[in-house]
């Protein structure tokens, strides 16, 4: 089997938009988790998916993935099934087969990951599959999902990563130099990330029984510590991770042109940029 492991635990803000953490704000009415939730169902690689959220927000997810995947089901019979259908959710939910469950949030995102697959393993097997996605990253597609566990073939995993533009300099106090770091070298890495499920959960185990209280920098991290064979992929940079009121205002504009594009313009208040 082949689980999405999605990260929604975070409780980072955007400045000055409601104190929500960044993955549950809303877009065009759609919370910023949504998109990721909805790749993961549209991809026929996924067959569960594990969300690590907290409780308070448990309910609005399982309403987003309920429509999501109603939506989906109905896109995909509506040769076979009148319009009457979409006011009988729960008989399209049963015909609907890929499950869903939830873990508690960990005091960081390595023991957020932890605490996901635990759960997992808990009905899986070490050879399955676990593509580890960030609810913030709401440009992945189905696609990326797909060709990320395809790359993983032959290997213990596999990542997208994109080269660094701009130099990198490494400073001890950020006011002197300590070293210029060659970029033809260094790659950002991004999610969807898709591990052999047995290695990648005894590798989280493994560090996190060495550190006390540090958090990972990157979910391949403790992969590539327990010596984990991860193979790179090319990337994109459209699969940005949102972290500030920039990211947000780059996807808003993106989304409204998308709606304009298909004749339903949708006005979003953005932020000043900072």
């Amino acid at each position: 089997m082949i689980f999405a492991l999605i990260l929604a635990g975070g409780i980072n803000t955007i400045p000055g938009y409601d104190n929500k953490p960044r993955q549950f704000i809303k877009v065009g009415g759609r919370m910023i988790i949504s998109w990721g939730l909805e790749a993961a169902l549209r991809c026929r690689d996924i067959d569960a998916i594990q969300v690590v959220a907290p409780t308070m927000w448990q309910d609005d997810i399982k309403q987003t993935i309920s429509d999501i995947s109603r939506k989906i089901f109905l896109e995909q019979n509506s040769s076979s099934f009148s319009s009457a259908y979409i006011y009988k959710p729960n008989l399209v939910n049963s015909m609907i087969q890929k499950s869903y469950a939830f873990s508690t949030p960990g005091v960081t995102k390595q023991k957020s990951i932890l605490n996901g697959l635990k759960d997992i393993a808990t009905v899986a097997s070490d050879i399955d599959t676990v593509v580890v996605m960030d609810a913030a990253r709401p440009n992945i597609t189905d696609a990326l999902i797909s060709e990320c566990i395809k790359r993983s073939d032959g290997h213990d995993g596999a990542v997208p990563t994109i080269p660094v533009d701009d130099s990198i300099l490494i400073s001890d106090d950020g006011k002197k130099i300590k070293m210029v770091v060659p970029r033809s070298r260094m790659y950002q890495s991004q999610t969807p990330v898709a591990f052999n499920l047995g290695k990648y959960y005894r590798a989280n185990i493994a560090l996190i029984n060495k550190t006390t209280g540090t958090d990972i920098n990157s979910a391949v991290e403790p992969a590539i510590k327990y010596g984990m064979d991860i193979a790179m992929f090319p990337g994109t940079s459209k699969n940005y991770k949102i972290t500030s009121v920039n990211d947000l205002n780059r996807f808003i504009d993106s989304t409204e042109r998308d709606k304009a594009a298909k004749g339903n313009q949708v006005h979003i208040y953005k932020l000043n940029g900072g």
